[in-house]
């Protein structure tokens, strides 16, 4: 790969992540669990993911789940998935595969 090209990957990523915090803020729903389930202090969710498994695949911001203090969240258990399509979704992380984008 060449470097405009993992360039244009990198852009192309922290778009979607700035369109989907966007759409967050928006949901007040998502806004309230991650408030209620902020076990990091951020002010906003930064993790990324995309949830492979099963007959469908899911990207978003994780909301809410175990956090792991020197690892962060534990995807092998549950967690909440804000989703790039607006919905929240509770995930079973060991039905998952998990990449962090």
């Amino acid at each position: 790969m060449s470097d405009s090209q993992h360039v244009s990957e990198q852009v192309a990523r922290l778009r979607a992540i700035e369109t989907l915090t966007v759409a967050f803020l928006r949901s007040p729903k998502a806004v309230r669990h991650w408030k209620r389930h902020n076990p990091s202090g951020d002010e906003f969710p930064s993790v990324y993911i995309l949830a492979s498994g099963g007959f469908q695949d899911a990207t978003g911001l994780v909301i809410g789940g175990s956090w792991e203090s020197d690892d962060g969240w534990d995807f092998d258990s549950v967690f909440t998935l804000f989703t790039d399509h607006g919905d929240i979704l509770t995930c079973h992380g060991w039905n998952l595969d998990i990449e962090v984008l």
